[in-house]
């Protein structure tokens, strides 16, 4: 099971390597944006493996960012797939580019 928390400040230190790693470019991967909207969308984060896995929302409205970092990547969605269910949420990715896709 997935251990989602809020955003800390030294976080930065594993969460900047692994959006750097990923190559993304978009201003909802940066670290700084994940720490000061945390609040406004209910924003968690997850180190599994070498993967940045981030989730918005609660319950029925839960959803996850694309994972970011390095890895198995259908390993990390299924983790995704299967922590949707536990929260009782269907299965959304949001800010999913034609590449990611």
């Amino acid at each position: 099971m997935l251990q989602f928390s809020c955003v800390r400040l030294e976080d930065r230190q594993w969460v900047a390597p692994m959006v750097h790693a990923s190559g993304a470019m978009g201003c909802e991967s940066t670290f700084g944006n994940l720490y000061v909207w945390q609040q406004a969308y209910c924003t968690k984060v997850c180190r599994h493996g070498g993967w940045l896995l981030r989730r918005s929302g609660e319950g029925e409205k839960t959803q996850y960012a694309f994972p970011l970092g390095q890895g198995d990547l259908k390993q990390a969605l299924d983790l995704l797939r299967q922590d949707a269910a536990a929260q009782g949420a269907p299965f959304v990715m949001h800010s999913v580019t034609k590449k990611m896709a």
